[in-house]
């Protein structure tokens, strides 16, 4: 029996460009960053004394560096559901579009695309404009730069989660999630 792309297709743009989708998705995106949270967590209070503070800090960044993709992740699905909420398509013809034709993961420009960046405070903006970092290096053994750990570090020096669970909560309230 022929494989039947027609039915293929279909099946892409229905899910695709469902904003139920990707509320799904990133809500599975965002219970995986709290799992990697909660191991970072508990490594920080079970790692044993070492002499090498380098060991012990590669340990606790290699859970830490994950879940900002992750949490990165979760808000661009978000923005594109709201993109999709509004009447837009992500797929299309066949391809995957991106939200304005941007495939980016630039989640401020994703903010841009749907009117609610001018409503982020100067905190939040800062917390997009890192995410969106990870969104693409946290997937590769090294950072862009050396210079780059800076802003990994001041994630971890200054507590970032309460403006970035604020982000989540007004994406959520613009998609009528409780």
């Amino acid at each position: 029996m022929p494989f039947n792309w027609e039915k293929v297709n279909n099946a892409y743009k229905e899910r695709g460009n469902s904003p139920e989708s990707w509320i799904s998705t990133s809500k599975a995106l965002l219970v995986s960053a709290r799992v990697l949270r909660d191991a970072f967590e508990n490594a920080q209070l079970t790692l044993p004394e070492s002499d090498n503070k380098n060991e012990n800090f590669e340990i606790l960044m290699s859970t830490l560096e994950p879940e900002l993709m992750l949490r990165a992740f979760a808000l661009e699905c978000l923005y594109k559901a709201i993109w999709l909420s509004r009447g837009n398509e992500l797929y299309k013809n066949g391809s995957f579009k991106g939200v304005d034709g941007n495939k980016k993961h630039d989640l401020e420009e994703l903010a841009k695309a749907v009117n609610l960046h001018d409503n982020l405070s100067d905190i939040q903006k800062r917390v997009l404009s890192v995410l969106s970092q990870f969104n693409e290096r946290g997937r590769y053994p090294i950072l862009n730069k050396p210079k780059d750990v800076q802003e990994l570090l001041g994630w971890c020096v200054s507590n970032h989660d309460p403006a970035f669970d604020e982000i989540v909560a007004m994406l959520y309230a613009e998609l009528g999630i409780n």
